[in-house]
């Protein structure tokens, strides 16, 4: 079946908490990706003037992604929104198969945690990992999935060169929409082994 939450071969005492979206690691803290790269989508964020239009668009982005969690895991509706038929589409069109959804890992040397939307196989048999965006792409989006791939090849779930994507889908009145946007730089890992170094140091000493 589809795995989901923790679990397989990392540490037992990796912990989420819903509430707060917190992760902790054998008692400790440990940042999330989505907050390390805070920095960065802050900058981007704070061209919108109003900060209603950022949090509706968050709560449809989080309900979005639920009900594909449900669909990946054989449950769910296709037909409940443009966002929900626009994953289906894609699913029919690539014959993707998911076999992780909201999957959440960490990595241990550079310490974060992150939640992986969907890690799953091609009809090629080439694993692909997926960031869904229900919003615009940014310039930090291949960031973190290069970190998502860290963390899951760190516990031998898929190799680090794994395919990398957004798939972004767009809801279109009565229709709907999908683009793929693969991230292809192997540069991407070095930048955010450097820019996590500067996080620390900023965090430590600045």
């Amino acid at each position: 079946g589809v795995m989901t939450g923790t679990g397989g071969s990392q540490m037992p005492d990796f912990l989420f908490n819903a509430d707060d979206h917190t992760y902790t690691l054998d008692g400790k803290n440990i940042p999330s990706l989505t907050n390390v790269l805070k920095v960065l989508s802050d900058r981007i964020l704070s061209h919108i003037p109003d900060p209603e239009v950022v949090e509706r668009a968050r709560i449809r982005g989080t309900e979005a992604h639920k009900a594909i969690e449900a669909m990946n895991l054989g449950g769910g509706d296709r037909f409940e929104s443009g966002y929900t038929m626009a994953w289906g589409q894609f699913l029919e069109d690539t014959g993707f198969k998911p076999t992780h959804t909201e999957y959440r890992s960490y990595h241990l040397p550079l310490w974060f945690a992150c939640t992986i939307d969907v890690l799953g196989n091609l009809p090629s048999g080439k694993q692909m990992l997926i960031d869904i965006k229900t919003g615009t792409s940014y310039p930090h989006h291949p960031l973190q999935t290069a970190g998502q791939a860290m963390a899951l090849s760190s516990h031998g779930i898929c190799p680090r060169d794994v395919l990398r994507a957004n798939v972004r889908l767009f809801p279109k009145g009565e229709g709907y929409d999908y683009s793929i946007e693969m991230h292809e730089n192997e540069g991407d890992f070095k930048a955010l082994e450097s820019y996590i170094n500067w996080h620390r140091v900023r965090e430590l000493y600045v």
